[in-house]
């Protein structure tokens, strides 16, 4: 087991507590929830709506995942069992994944 990568990316959303955006370890990568907020003006009030919340936060993941270089196409899925299928999985809200090598 390699000692574990902390993921802060540079223009993703500010943390709302004291944790990184995704922790990566061996072939696995583990991604936080994410808030509504607007990671361009993150005092700004939050959208208002579910619907529009639920927007937000999927943006926010789209920008963390893209600034580790992943998407939601290597396997984005909510937290689910991760012997289910094989192949890549990018797990929300502090489920796990396997990157893709």
């Amino acid at each position: 087991m390699t000692s574990p990568l902390f993921h802060m990316v540079a223009n993703g959303p500010r943390p709302v507590a004291p944790f990184n955006h995704a922790t990566e370890i061996d072939d696995w990568v583990f991604v936080t929830g994410q808030m509504p907020t607007d990671p361009k003006a993150p005092d700004a009030p939050l959208p208002d709506g579910v619907e529009a919340q639920t927007h937000r936060v999927m943006e926010n993941l789209k920008l963390v995942l893209a600034g580790i270089g992943l998407c939601r196409h290597d396997g984005l899925e909510g937290a689910t069992d991760p012997l289910r299928q094989p192949g890549p999985r990018i797990g929300l809200a502090g489920a796990v994944t396997p990157r893709a090598i």
